[in-house]
């Protein structure tokens, strides 16, 4: 073992031996043993471990959230209470519903946008006054080029 996966033993494990793999604990113990990086290492890992146990059991917190969590879970025991009419009415009722009037219109909508879309972008100007040397326009510095009022692409 090296320092490197000692470290990410405590790390994973804390400074606790006994929370080790069994596997590694006899080579942790001999580099901890034999190598001051390591001990300092583990002094590290203890002093964390040392600081996460106050902070729990400092932490007020905890016991109103345990008695929150109590009074949530025997609410979930709890009988529901009875519904209002039957599940199946209401499932036919929904099945029941004609989206066939709305379909002509939805499908308009995004073909009259495209059209737009279309229209826009193309240059009838130089066909409808003639010339088109004075009209001439770049259909990609319209759509490319900067907002004139905020400056953004």
């Amino acid at each position: 073992m090296n320092l490197a996966q000692l470290e990410q033993l405590l790390e994973t494990y804390g400074s606790d031996e006994t929370r080790w793999p069994r596997a590694t604990r006899d080579a942790a113990r001999r580099l901890i043993t034999t190598n001051s990086d390591a001990q300092r290492a583990l002094e590290r890992a203890y002093n964390m471990d040392v600081l996460i146990k106050h902070h729990l059991s400092e932490n007020q917190q905890t016991a109103e959230i345990q008695q929150s969590a109590t009074r949530v879970m025997a609410a979930l025991h709890q009988k529901l209470p009875q519904q209002k009419g039957q599940w199946r009415l209401r499932l036919s009722r929904l099945l029941d519903f004609d989206l066939f009037a709305a379909s002509p219109r939805l499908a308009a909508l995004p073909a009259v946008v495209v059209l737009g879309f279309l229209v826009g972008l193309s240059d009838f100007s130089h066909q409808l006054l003639g010339s088109p040397s004075t009209l001439d326009t770049d259909v990609s510095a319209i759509v490319f080029d900067s907002d004139s009022l905020t400056g953004l692409r």
